[in-house]
């Protein structure tokens, strides 16, 4: 049986698709997790409000993105896991097969500074395009911060 990877977005989806198929009391599924019931309502109740990107806010930052108007934002470097270049193909609508995304770790991780969109268009090659980036949100940066 091939290893899978887990990360912790997609424990807390999996989580919550076991809750709501009623597979499990929130007693029980949150002892199976190692995690306080306060926790488990937490993110069912997060998945509830806004979905799947409020679970990976809850993830990726200390501060969650949406709560400031913006979206998360990955990007792909040495410091990279395999979970951070999956997900950024993914939100590109590019495919995460197993060899795209070891070729693409394995020249982050060769790299001293991200990667550009263009140096992963070209480890990804054939048809597929990048599609654009979310606009990023321009803020009024105040003195001290």
């Amino acid at each position: 049986m091939p290893w899978s990877e887990k990360t912790p977005m997609s424990e807390r989806r999996q989580f919550v698709d076991e809750f709501l198929r009623g597979t499990a009391s929130m007693t029980v599924l949150c002892a199976s997790y190692g995690i306080s019931r306060r926790v488990g309502y937490k993110w069912l109740t997060r998945f509830l409000v806004d979905g799947d990107r409020a679970l990976m806010d809850a993830v990726y930052a200390a501060v969650p993105a949406s709560l400031v108007g913006r979206q998360q934002e990955i990007e792909v470097g040495p410091m990279s896991g395999r979970s951070n270049v999956i997900f950024w193909l993914e939100s590109r609508n590019l495919p995460a097969t197993d060899e795209i995304v070891d070729r693409i770790f394995a020249a982050a991780k060769a790299s001293n500074r991200v990667l550009s969109h263009e140096k992963v268009q070209s480890i990804v090659g054939g048809e597929a395009k990048i599609e654009p980036g979310r606009q990023k949100l321009e803020t009024a940066r105040r003195r001290g911060f």
